[in-house]
This record gives C-alpha cells, structure tokens and sequence, in this order.
C-alpha cells in the first residue's frame, strides 16, 4: 500500500493497486478508503481512481459507509443538487464501488441514479453498478428503461446493459432480438451497452455478441467509444476464445468482414496484452503457441506489422510470467504442469 500512497502519476498507480487487488486484503481495503477521502479535494480525479479498486476488491461494510457518507455529503441524494455536483465522474466510480461491496444502504440511491438522473456520467455509472447487484425488484424499471431506447439512434448508453437482469428469460429473449435490431442503426456512440448487455446474458446472449462482433458496422475494434473494450470483456463472460475467432475467420469468405475481424483479433490481442486483472482461458503460453504460425502471419499479412506487435507484447507477458510466476498467480496457472 504504501507503493501506491506514493506513486507519482496515475501509471504507476495502477500498477501497483493491480497488485493489491490480486495480493491484499481488508487491512488495504481500509487504507485505501481514508487515503481516498483525505486526498478527494486535492488530487486530479484519475488519480484517485486506483484506490477504489483495491476498496472495491477486499472492502467491507466499514469502507462502504464512509464513501456512502462522501457520496450523499456531495449532493447525489437531493436530486435539487445534481446540477452542483462536482466530480462526477468521481462520485459515479464511487457508485460502482458502493455496489460492488453490495453496501445495502446504497442500493436505492444507485438504482434511483440509473433510471432517473439526467446527468449523463452518473447515470452510466450507476448503471454499471446495477450489474453487480441483484435487481429482482427492479424488473418493470429495467424493462422500461430499455424499451425507451428503441428507435433512437442516441440514447442512455449503458442502459441496454441491464437486459442481462431480465428475469424472465421469454422478455429476455424478445429484448434481445430487439437491441441487436437497434444496434444495426443507432450511433456507435451508444453501442458499447448493447454488446455488454448480450456478452452477460449467457447462452441467450451469445448469438448476439458474436454477431455484433464480427459485424463490420458495429466497430467492435474501435477503441473511441468503448465498444472495444466491452468486446474484450464479453470475450471471458461469453467463453469466446481467440482460436475460436481466428477459427471463425478462416471460414469467412467476404472481405469487408474478414478485414474488420482481422483489425478486431489484432485489437483484442492488444488488449489481452496489457490486461494484468482476473483469471483467462487462454494463458499467455497458448496464445503465444497460437500465434506462433507462419500460416496465420501469411493470412493476415495485410496486418502484419500490428500483428507481430501483438505477438511481441503477448511474448513478453509470457517470459515475465515463466520468470516470476507470483506476479500474476491467476494467469500463470497450470504453467507448472507444461514445463
């Protein structure tokens, strides 16, 4: 912890609560959560940030009530007071890490956030906390919510995240069938929600995902608004695998949709890449095994040059890993057996 009260830029924060969100535990958690609130006032937003994550990963009730006490101190429960609301982007990832530590006093005022604030940050962020609750009395909310973005090419982007907390699985399904409808005409501005929302609704949703995915419209590799990285997430929530996609994308025969999955595989790679969070199918040793085919650099020569940077970066987690297996316990795991 104390690398991380001392880490000079946000980079380095990161860093090191990557670490602590693997390695700590409530002791960091608590740490955390009153260095957060003694530097909210005099640090740039991002570089506060870091430290939710590690509240977030092994807080508890303690930490949950003093960021609930921050949160409605600055306005966010008197809806005559949003407009003087400063830090929003703050006090959303303060919503986030309330819902993720399931802090019960919160749960209304993330859920009243989401459906009904006009703040356009903080509803998002609301809304990306609902995913971590249990929403069975907010149905009709989440229901309405959705059906308010149809026919509208700009809307509440993460809203139709939440159709992964439809209960009932035949309006589910409907809903489904309707959001990838709207996601072939809205702004891609606003499509990041819909393919978070098919990559956590399981089976039902997976058609759906892969569709958006390898669908050259939808811009799936396009890192600007956030439909790249909810891509990247859905690829472990959905169990989708690079060999699959690169499977996939031997079987393509249309050339615009080859080079968008081909541009796509290169992105996602990169992202896999720099992910030092949570546990993967694919280790870095597979993926390096996977990509280490001439056959495949000579199929997507057209990338070459990205790809081989890809394979460099994918390399060197690999080496690192082999070389220190505790620096990321999770994604080295089974290493031990295959050498």
């Amino acid at each position: 912890m104390k690398h991380l009260l001392a880490a000079r830029d946000v980079c380095e924060a990161e860093a090191w609560a990557s670490r602590l969100v693997r390695l700590g535990g409530p002791r960091d958690a608590a740490q955390a959560a009153d260095a957060f609130l003694a530097a909210v006032d005099r640090f740039p937003e991002n570089d506060l940030i870091p430290l939710l994550e590690v509240v977030a990963a092994h807080g508890g009730h303690a930490e949950g009530a003093k960021l609930y006490a921050w949160v409605t101190e600055k306005g966010l429960a008197d809806n005559s007071r949003l407009d003087e609301i400063r830090m929003q982007e703050l006090v959303g990832e303060v919503l986030i890490t309330l819902a993720r530590l399931e802090f019960s006093a919160a749960i209304p005022l993330i859920a009243d956030t989401a459906f009904e604030c006009q703040k356009w940050q903080l509803q998002y962020d609301a809304v990306l906390g609902l995913l971590h609750l249990d929403c069975a009395e907010y149905q009709d909310r989440i229901i309405r919510g959705i059906q308010a973005c149809y026919g509208h090419s700009i809307f509440p982007e993460a809203m139709p995240a939440l159709v992964c907390k439809v209960i009932d699985k035949d309006v589910q399904a409907q809903m489904l069938h309707e959001l990838y409808e709207l996601g072939t005409f809205c702004s891609l501005d606003c499509n990041s929600g819909i393919v978070e929302g098919f990559a956590r609704s399981g089976a039902a949703g997976r058609p759906y995902f892969k569709a958006a995915l390898y669908d050259p419209f939808w811009e799936c590799d396009e890192g600007g608004t956030g439909t790249l990285w909810a891509s990247y997430q859905g690829l472990d929530l959905q169990g989708l695998t690079f060999a699959e996609i690169i499977y996939d994308l031997h079987a393509m025969t249309d050339p615009a949709q080859r080079r968008h999955v081909t541009s796509l595989l290169v992105a996602l790679l990169k992202q896999r890449a720099h992910d030092v969070t949570g546990t993967h199918i694919e280790n870095f040793l597979e993926l390096h095994r996977l990509l280490d085919d001439d056959s495949l650099h000579q199929e997507l020569r057209e990338v070459q040059q990205e790809l081989c940077e890809a394979q460099r970066l994918i390399e060197l987690r690999m080496r690192l890993l082999v070389m220190d297996p505790s620096s990321d316990p999770a994604v080295i795991s089974g290493y031990s057996e295959r050498f």
